[in-house]
């Protein structure tokens, strides 16, 4: 039997776009807090470098982007009655296991590892949300495979 189509490609798709503007919010908080103020101290901790965290954050950002761009294609390929290619199938497991390996470069302060670890762990839960979602009776598919 084959597998239903969700039509919840765009929710997915734009909680990729919300996800990379909480996580960009909560580093340009992290980046314009006041040098002495008591929350720079419980926020990024003693030591507050910036330096090499930018690059992580981008690329986590870029695969959070990439992530739902994949869900558009695989769902457009699913639509058209298409296999899913191996290449397709590779790559977004690639993003879900590299993603969540990602937050252990992270720097220490409690935001930058916090925003990090959001991030990391966006592209899987995009992944597993297309993969779930959108079949109309909740418990149907359980009988689909008896």
């Amino acid at each position: 039997m084959p597998a239903q189509i969700p039509d919840n490609t765009q929710l997915v798709v734009g909680s990729g776009i919300v996800v990379v503007l909480i996580a960009s919010a909560a580093r340009l908080f992290d980046c314009t807090l006041p040098r002495q103020d008591a929350w720079r101290f419980i926020v990024s901790g003693l030591k507050h470098r910036m330096d090499g965290s930018w690059k992580l954050f981008y690329l986590q950002i870029s695969l959070v982007m990439l992530s739902s761009g994949m869900v558009w294609i695989s769902t457009a390929h699913r639509a058209e009655r298409r296999e899913l290619l191996a290449f397709h199938q590779l790559i977004n497991w690639s993003l879900a296991g590299f993603s969540m390996v990602l937050p252990l470069l992270s720097p220490h302060g409690l935001l930058a590892r916090l925003t990090s670890i959001f991030l990391g762990f966006a592209p899987p839960f995009q992944r597993i949300k297309k993969a779930c979602g959108g079949a109309k009776d909740p418990g149907n598919h359980l009988m689909n495979g008896l």
